[in-house]
């Protein structure tokens, strides 16, 4: 049976934000799949190549895989409501916005 959630997500490796990112997409994962995901971690500095393939031009870079409709978000989300919200797979509570992040 094939994973219920597959992200790739592009990040600048060993940073803050990128380990923001992925503990955002694990949320995600977790939260409405049970954990059934993979995650796939591609560090835009040490794979340039298949940023450039895949076209990203900034970090992050969420590409959905599953389920579809493929997605694709570029930015850090505020929260991981926000990212399931734009990963369309939740409605977004009133009070959730992309905005400033959380310190």
């Amino acid at each position: 049976m094939p994973l219920r959630f597959r992200v790739n997500v592009y990040v600048v490796g060993g940073s803050n934000h990128a380990s923001r990112a992925v503990a955002l997409l694990r949320d995600v994962a977790d939260t409405h799949f049970g954990g059934d995901a993979e995650i796939t971690v591609i560090d835009v500095t040490s794979e340039p190549a298949l940023a450039d393939a895949a076209g990203v031009i900034t970090t992050p870079t969420y590409d959905l895989l599953a389920p579809l409709p493929r997605r694709r978000i570029i930015g850090m989300p505020r929260s991981a409501d926000v990212l399931a919200h734009e990963l369309l797979l939740i409605p977004l509570p009133p009070q959730a916005h992309r905005g400033p992040h959380p310190s």
